[in-house]
């Protein structure tokens, strides 16, 4: 019992860095959105104050929104790997090792990001780090309730 409760306090670390990394990918990709569509309205938009970034970020935006999930990745990735290397239950493990399929999917997708931001852009990429990160957080909030 006492390796079941310690377990959940790893399973919610992983919600919480999961939450996080869905977030920054959300600002990201917005970021990217807002620069690629509101290029032919700029004139307005400093007329008000309000300003977006431009059109020639995206790249740049595509690397930091990268490299800083990649971060987040490799913490999601260790937990889950200690999760799945200590959980007695044999459920748990075995959801675990799917949700360490998500991650390194999305590390995959991180990498080639990196190396190519220009055309892994991460408006149209972004929205795997979401999906995936919503399935790890669904598969631990799963884990957290399973008994024996």
């Amino acid at each position: 019992m006492c390796t079941f409760v310690f377990m959940k306090k790893y399973h919610l670390i992983i919600i919480g860095i999961s939450l996080v990394t869905i977030l920054v990918s959300l600002f990201f990709g917005m970021s990217i959105q807002n620069a690629q569509d509101n290029f032919l309205i700029t004139h307005l938009n400093i007329d008000e104050g309000i300003n977006y970034f431009g059109v020639n970020e995206v790249p740049k935006l595509s690397f930091s929104a990268a490299t800083i999930t990649i971060i987040f990745l490799f913490a999601l990735l260790g937990l889950e790997l200690y999760v799945t290397k200590k959980t007695p239950i044999k459920k748990v493990k075995h959801l675990a090792i799917g949700a360490l399929i998500f991650i390194v999917i999305i590390l995959v997708f991180a990498v080639l990001t990196l190396n190519n931001p220009h055309y892994f852009n991460f408006k149209h990429f972004g929205m795997i780090w979401v999906i995936l990160c919503l399935n790890v957080i669904f598969i631990n909030l799963i884990s957290v309730f399973v008994k024996k």
